[in-house]
């Protein structure tokens, strides 16, 4: 069996076994330059697969991306070759290195930098209320579109005074999780709730009954970034970032999730 023909085997599986389809869908397109781009891997046997042809094809795809673009393929065969090794389909997976040099996002959004990202001009509404929303509660972008308000509760709760939201579906199945809110968060909330017409906290531009694409939101965060020449570091994830040094200096607040997989946390 050649990688092409491995692939549908290998998404059936990724598909049954991976609870996110983001997940799933990143590693198809990671996958897909494998077989077509610089020496292509598609007829190579699985078993003929080994770190001499990988380099070759890592060489030549490095002409093309970046070393963070050719990784993502590397890691995608890695998993693929592994679980052809554990379907007894070879004999054993070969050791893939990956590439020195792959650039980490790790781009801090300050409250100074918050600030005139709020006041600019090319700043929407959503942005406005999404950004501190962001960085206060340390949910993904995906998160918080997906954010409805049966899981927005203003009464108080133990550990979280001034109301907290649940987080019912993540990236991993250890992602159910209760997140206090913080003044200013709450803050944000009511304000939305006041005019909102929709199940969802960040409704669908035209439509109130489907949730905000992550990839909208994720536009309307890059137009402003280059229009204040921030860098490409920038980016919607970075207010994950500054939640995440946040924790450090403030320490965590466990919240028993009923129901859900064991202690969420700030």
């Amino acid at each position: 069996m050649n990688l092409m023909m491995f692939e549908d085997k290998f998404f059936a599986y990724m598909k049954n076994n991976v609870p996110s389809p983001r997940t799933v869908e990143f590693y198809k397109q990671a996958y897909r330059p494998l077989l077509f781009y610089g020496m292509g891997l598609g007829d190579v046997y699985l078993s003929q697969i080994t770190p001499a042809v990988i380099e070759g094809w890592v060489q030549q795809r490095r002409k093309m991306v970046s070393a963070t673009r050719v990784n993502a393929s590397l890691r995608t065969l890695r998993r693929a070759l592994r679980m052809a090794a554990e379907w007894n389909l070879i004999r054993k997976a070969p050791k893939i290195k990956l590439l020195p040099g792959e650039r980490q996002r790790e781009f801090v959004i300050k409250e100074e930098l918050l600030t005139k990202m709020l006041a600019h001009e090319d700043c929407t509404s959503f942005l406005r209320n999404a950004l501190p929303f962001l960085i206060d509660t340390g949910l993904r972008i995906s998160e918080a579109c997906a954010l409805q308000w049966e899981h927005v509760g203003l009464e108080p709760k133990t550990g979280a005074t001034l109301g907290w939201v649940y987080v019912e579906k993540g990236k991993s199945k250890y992602a159910k999780r209760h997140v206090p809110l913080t003044a200013r968060a709450r803050s944000i909330l009511e304000k939305i709730k006041e005019k909102s017409k929709s199940k969802y906290v960040f409704p669908a531009k035209n439509n109130n009954n489907e949730q905000l694409s992550r990839h909208w939101a994720s536009e309307q965060f890059r137009v402003l970034r280059d229009a204040m020449k921030l860098p490409d570091d920038c980016v919607v994830h970075s207010t994950r970032t500054h939640f995440a040094l946040g924790l450090g200096r403030a320490g965590l607040v466990p919240l028993k999730s009923k129901g859900s997989q064991g202690t969420a946390a700030l």
